[in-house]
């Protein structure tokens, strides 16, 4: 395991993070920032109006349109997408208030936020709106199967008919969430992991996962993202990259710990992309900065 600091990254809170053939991150401070996957040199920045909160990296929208967009959702709820090069191309308002999730599927861009709706974009507009039980704070999607975590609970929607198949309910509010074919994790501000099998129950479980101990004293933190890549991979306010080997028995290794939490994880083929932010709600942003590494694996 080899670990990369990726340099020139902006000191605010990074709020998302995305790599394939590009790492793409935004920032608090309104800041976009592409670099390359593989030298990680910083490639181009820009600003955007203002604070990004979710990007995602897609091919065109179009049929036969291969080219790589980069799609951005803010705290207005405006989804931009930009071209490889960071050039803003189009401007849609999505009505959904601050962007908390933001997924392609096919042909479709699906945004949903704090206003309590998912929107389903297209290339001519707004094609469908669906109305939520509370505000969305994570999701993530496989196919046409989305999850979205509304405060304490989870929620499963099939896109393709916009349906509800399923609703779980946990005892603190869901932080992350990462998804397979079969179920689904959950990472929660507690700093327990919840695993929840679709079709089974029987087969679902929990674990605590970011936590210390001093003395008599377990202190827990929140889970504030997960990935699927072979294993699992969970990233917690305690600034700890931790690595889930799960079956009968549960293996945990620390991959790579900082002074403050982390922000994000995303993958690519053999690396980890990980983002390492201090977050405003615990004062000014005066002690410490953002940091972001890529991780041989």
């Amino acid at each position: 395991m080899k670990v990369h600091e990726i340099n020139s990254v902006p000191q605010d809170t990074i709020m998302s993070a995305v790599c394939e053939n590009r790492f793409v991150l935004a920032s608090w401070d309104c800041k976009l920032c592409l670099y390359s996957s593989d030298a990680l040199e910083l490639i181009k920045q820009v600003c955007s109006d203002s604070p990004v909160t979710r990007v995602i990296l897609s091919s065109g929208t179009e049929e036969g349109d291969d080219s790589i967009r980069v799609i951005t959702g803010d705290i207005e709820g405006k989804v931009c997408m930009y071209d490889g090069f960071l050039n803003k191309t189009k401007e849609i308002q999505s009505g959904v208030g601050g962007i908390q999730f933001l997924h392609q599927c096919g042909s479709t861009i699906v945004v949903g936020g704090w206003n309590k709706k998912i929107v389903f974009i297209e290339s001519s507009g707004i094609r469908n709106t669906l109305d939520t039980d509370g505000k969305i704070h994570c999701s993530a999607i496989i196919g046409d199967i989305l999850i979205c975590g509304q405060h304490n609970s989870v929620v499963g929607y099939n896109i393709s008919n916009c349906s509800v198949f399923f609703r779980r309910l946990f005892d603190m509010p869901v932080r992350s969430l990462a998804i397979h074919a079969s179920g689904f994790f959950a990472g929660t501000t507690s700093g327990r992991i919840y695993y929840e099998d679709f079709a089974n129950g029987d087969n679902s479980y929990v674990f605590n996962a970011h936590y210390d101990i001093s003395g008599e004293v377990k202190t827990f933190y929140p889970v504030n993202a997960l990935v699927i890549h072979k294993h699992l991979y969970s990233g917690g306010s305690d600034g700890k990259l931790l690595r889930w080997r799960l079956g009968s028995k549960k293996t945990c290794k620390v991959m790579h710990t900082q002074a403050v939490g982390v922000s994000s994880i995303c993958t690519k083929t053999n690396r980890l992309f990980v983002t390492f932010s201090y977050t405003h709600d615990n004062g000014q942003i005066d002690k410490y900065s953002s940091k972001a590494f890529a991780i041989d694996i």
